[in-house]
């Protein structure tokens, strides 16, 4: 494996984010950096990923913004036009077109379409109000970005010893086998993925997989190993949960 230390740091940055609404306790890590409270429905994760979390995953294989950097990832939020339309295709889901403009977005049809797909009033204002004050929305996430930098660096400092002990043991044969055979690819797909290890989702197990270019990414919290040998040796691997997205799988196991 290649281990890519920007990748994990870069997604705790968002991750951080995901948790601080809502676990107090992730916020009295860094209290002076916290995201604004409107910036919620970007990090709003119910059963699937948050948009941000999505749209990390979505570009990891196609750009270099996870070898260089927050700078890099930062570039790619500043298409802003392209980030608007694939949050609105993705709350929206199979209601949406995806040829749809999102600068016209209209907010009656908006509201009512997260309406019939189960949102909470609180939730279908929040949104509505993301679409109407974007740019200025967007400048308070990359302000939020800048400053959580970092704050997950240091993080990933703290815990280089536990990662290292981590990767080593991921490495193993044993484990890539059994990673391989969780996803059903071969062995050698495993061993030449690059890796990137979280240390916020400590127990996530993620894998991208683009099937035109042979690319894997891994993306695994800095304690899986432990959630995963107990899963395959009982034999129950109902804690991971599967979805498909267009050409990626992902899975993941979060507690």
């Amino acid at each position: 494996m290649n281990y890519i230390k920007e990748s994990g740091i870069i997604y705790d940055c968002i991750y951080y984010g995901v948790v601080s609404f809502d676990d107090d306790n992730y916020k009295e890590i860094c209290p002076a950096v916290t995201p604004d409270e409107c910036l919620y429905p970007l990090f709003y994760s119910y059963i699937i990923d948050s948009p941000l979390v999505k749209y990390f995953k979505d570009n990891i294989l196609n750009t270099n913004y996870y070898k260089n950097g927050i700078i890099d990832f930062i570039k790619l939020l500043n298409d802003r036009t392209k980030f608007k339309k694939f949050i609105f295709n993705y709350i929206l889901s199979e209601s949406c077109d995806d040829e749809f403009n999102c600068d016209e977005i209209d907010v009656t049809i908006l509201s009512s379409s997260l309406r019939d797909l189960k949102y909470s009033e609180s939730m279908i204002k929040s949104y509505t109000i993301l679409f109407n004050n974007f740019d200025i929305y967007m400048d308070k996430l990359i302000e939020f970005l800048k400053n959580i930098y970092p704050v997950s660096k240091k993080m990933h400092k703290k815990h280089l010893k536990e990662i290292r002990l981590f990767l080593t043991k991921i490495e193993r044969k044993r484990s890539v086998k059994k990673i391989a055979d969780r996803f059903k690819v071969d062995s050698s797909l495993i061993e030449n993925a690059d890796a990137a290890v979280s240390v916020i989702n400590k127990y996530s197990l993620n894998h991208i997989f683009d099937h035109s270019t042979g690319k894997m990414f891994l993306l695994m919290g800095y304690l899986t190993n432990k959630v995963y040998d107990v899963s395959f040796v009982s034999g129950d691997i109902s804690i991971l949960e599967d979805y498909k997205v267009n050409k990626t799988w992902s899975s993941s196991a979060d507690l």
